[in-house]
């Protein structure tokens, strides 16, 4: 379930108007609580399963998360992937909608 609920979160900074979570782990971690490290391995989960991409930082800039194919298909109709038309899921719904 922890899966779901950093999969929602980075959906949920990727709908702010820089189209992206920039937010550290740790951060993450606090709007969650839950510990760093199991934020890291969720989204090294999440990467791996297609759900999240990863952009690289440069220098001063932090890493960016953006949501991958599977996670675009987790949270939109396959018509339209604008945020405009964004489906209504809750915690359980994407936690079943990610299969691993």
């Amino acid at each position: 379930m922890v899966d779901a609920a950093v999969l929602a979160l980075i959906h949920s900074f990727c709908q702010m108007p820089m189209r992206g979570c920039y937010a550290s782990h740790q951060t993450l971690a606090d709007i969650l609580h839950v510990g760093k490290r199991t934020v890291c391995r969720s989204i090294q989960t999440l990467r791996l399963g297609g759900y999240i991409e990863k952009r690289e930082g440069k220098q001063r800039y932090p890493d960016t998360y953006t949501l991958g194919a599977r996670g675009r298909a987790v949270f939109y109709n396959e018509e339209e992937t604008s945020p405009r038309h964004a489906k209504l899921a809750s915690l359980k719904d994407i936690g079943e909608a990610i299969d691993f």
